[in-house]
């Protein structure tokens, strides 16, 4: 049996707790390119975070490198940040490939522990990457085309017209 104040704890550290989630989601780079975000919405730290993913490719490229580096990299995410990341790109590259970095399918898991002293296993959940099946993405708009522009205008428009798209991608 609980006892008022053993309840008014346990109900404070769940209302406290890290809450940690893991998206892929259209990437800043641009059309084509997709970003794995990995957010803490809780009011506390996830510390010891790591995520597993179940689909590495093989062989693991210059995209999933770093990336299998970031899962495996035990860190602490504060409340309220966010850690952005390439996961794949599409396109026709210079050594003829067309893709690079992780699938369009699969699953990561996320494992973190609080401050919590009375926590003693690890936070633990699991996201789908699901890019073939989430509907149409809307992309940042960049403008009329500068085609009547030339020389340091023209520079200076195509320039605003990248900041313009990439603000619009940054809380996605």
């Amino acid at each position: 049996m609980l006892f008022r104040s053993d309840q008014a704890r346990l109900d404070s550290w769940e209302q406290t707790r890290p809450y940690v989630w893991v998206e892929v989601v259209p990437g800043l780079a641009g059309v084509s390119t997709y970003d794995v975000r990995i957010a803490n919405t809780g009011k506390s730290a996830a510390r010891q975070l790591t995520l597993r993913h179940d689909e590495w490719p093989e062989p693991v490229d210059h995209v999933a490198g770093p990336l299998r580096e970031l899962f495996d990299t035990p860190r602490t995410l504060p409340p309220g940040a966010s850690i952005r990341s390439m996961w794949r790109l599409e396109g026709a590259f210079t050594d003829g490939t067309t893709e690079a970095g992780m699938g369009k399918s699969g699953t990561i898991e996320v494992s973190y522990v609080s401050d919590d002293p009375s926590q003693v296993a690890p936070y633990s959940d699991q996201h789908e990457v699901m890019i073939d099946k989430a509907g149409l993405w809307p992309v940042g708009d960049q403008g009329p085309d500068a085609g009547g522009l030339k020389g340091d205008a023209r520079r200076f428009y195509l320039l605003g017209q990248a900041l313009v798209s990439r603000v619009a991608e940054l809380k996605r």
